[in-house]
């Protein structure tokens, strides 16, 4: 009933008890329905520490890699020495490290999906746990890399829209092959490539990343508001023909 309220198009299905929203910008991903209840500085830093997340998911793999195999002389002198010396039993590459340990995450993240109850997080925790042990002491994976993982998994898993995940999820190997191959450059071109296309996407006449792009500091100013639920729908969810 929200989104109808501010100007969405909501699809019901027969037999499902989801429906489709559409058009919906990237900011609406990282919003709670709960967070209406809290002040406006405590919904802007949940939103933005969850959009932070979200891209740390998805680009900090890549930017590990990129550092740690082609551009080393960007960390400091201490930090390289701690890194070269945490893998220094390691027998493969990092790109091949981290992108088993990313497949074994994903693993058990669908594992946690599929069961039902307490049963699933609980696998989850244990099993990252087992596993995160398990690989530094048989020297398969380095400390700082099961860290990495730990934080990536945390981030990933902190949008409240499950589906939103696998964009991070999956847009991740992306980076962390053209980071391993290109290094920094690569990385680089890799972001600019991704905000390039988010800048220029539209859904139904909307911009993707409204109100961000075209910015439109009013729209924040609207939806902010949460007595007035009409208003908050408003400018960002208006089209170039309907502004017209």
């Amino acid at each position: 009933a929200d989104f109808l309220f501010r100007g969405h198009i909501v699809i019901l299905a027969d037999g499902s008890p989801f429906a489709l929203v559409v058009p919906v910008p990237i900011l609406e991903m990282f919003v709670d329905e709960e967070e209406y209840l809290q002040a406006t500085s405590t919904r802007y830093f949940v939103r933005g520490l969850r959009a932070l997340s979200f891209f740390i998911a998805m680009l900090g793999p890549g930017l590990y890699v990129a550092v740690l195999t082609v551009d080393t002389t960007i960390l400091p002198g201490l930090l390289a020495i701690a890194t070269a010396s945490s893998r220094a039993s390691i027998a493969y590459p990092i790109l091949t490290e981290t992108f088993l340990m990313l497949i074994i995450v994903d693993i058990m993240a669908e594992a946690t999906v599929s069961m039902k109850g307490i049963l699933g997080p609980a696998i989850s925790i244990v099993g990252s746990l087992i596993v995160g042990e398990a690989a530094v002491r048989a020297n398969l994976a380095s400390n700082l890399g099961v860290i990495l993982l730990a934080l990536t998994t945390l981030a990933t898993f902190i949008t409240p829209r499950y589906q939103m995940t696998y964009a991070a999820r999956i847009w991740k190997y992306g980076f962390l092959f053209i980071s391993g191959i290109f290094g920094i450059v690569g990385w680089t071109i890799g972001v600019l490539w991704l905000m390039t296309d988010l800048v220029g996407k539209r859904e139904l006449g909307m911009h993707y990343l409204a109100p961000l792009a075209p910015f439109r500091p009013e729209a924040f100013s609207t939806a902010s508001a949460t007595t007035d639920r009409k208003t908050r729908s408003a400018d960002y969810m208006k089209t170039g023909r309907a502004r017209s």
